[in-house]
């Protein structure tokens, strides 16, 4: 019972840590409550969820990137000199409109599920109607192509860059990326197109800089 109590006690503790150092990185001044005023209210909390309004047409951009997991015996391996547990990691996949900044779509998978693996479960979240798809080259290639106009229909605009070595394909609107790179140059491509860095980028950027 007492182990219990404390491991509750030490997850709460990490919650109010993890509140401090958010609301830090916001450069919010705000009181956190402590651990005895969130265990008091924690049984009676109900978070009911903020549905964002649909605007109709959105441009999506989707990315992924990798989030160490880090176990409780971290600290005591750099206090004591005891061995290191092998490193895990998860993958954090997101789907952003850049015209409101707001994330319509995200997921978190193992490190073992690629990008085009957790594709089709980002797009079933979308409740806009995406005009334009924009990724990096890990979602070049059929398969991503055909869930894509599956769900957001043949008009779909899919802006991916095709590698360096991409040779023509049955696709007619990938072989036109593969004829402009060739011919001007693929930062030429990127400002035609409206290509832009992956939208995970700039938040991991900013908790970097703080």
């Amino acid at each position: 019972m007492i182990d219990n109590f404390s491991r509750g006690a030490l997850a709460l503790r990490q919650t109010q840590g993890f509140g401090r150092s958010l609301l830090r990185l916001m450069w919010v001044h705000l009181p956190v409550p402590d651990l005895s005023t969130l265990c008091r209210r924690a049984p009676s909390l109900k978070i009911a969820p903020d549905p964002r309004p649909t605007r109709g047409t959105i441009t999506l951009i989707v990315d992924s990137t990798g989030l160490r997991t880090h176990s409780g015996r971290d600290w005591m391996a750099e206090r004591h000199g005891l061995p290191k547990l092998r490193k895990t990691w998860r993958k954090l996949n997101i789907g952003l409109d850049p015209e409101s900044s707001h994330i319509v779509t995200s997921s978190l998978t193992t490190e073992h599920v690629g990008d085009p693996g957790a594709l089709p479960e980002l797009l079933a979240q979308v409740a806009d109607f995406v005009c334009c798809f924009i990724g990096d080259g890990a979602y070049d290639g059929a398969p991503p192509a055909r869930a894509i106009r599956d769900v957001f229909g043949p008009d779909v605009e899919v802006i991916v860059p095709p590698p360096s070595n991409a040779v023509p394909g049955d696709s007619d609107v990938r072989n036109a990326h593969i004829q402009m790179i060739a011919d001007h140059g693929r930062i030429s491509w990127q400002k035609a197109r409206r290509w832009v860095n992956a939208p995970v980028s700039k938040p991991r950027s900013a908790v970097s800089n703080r």
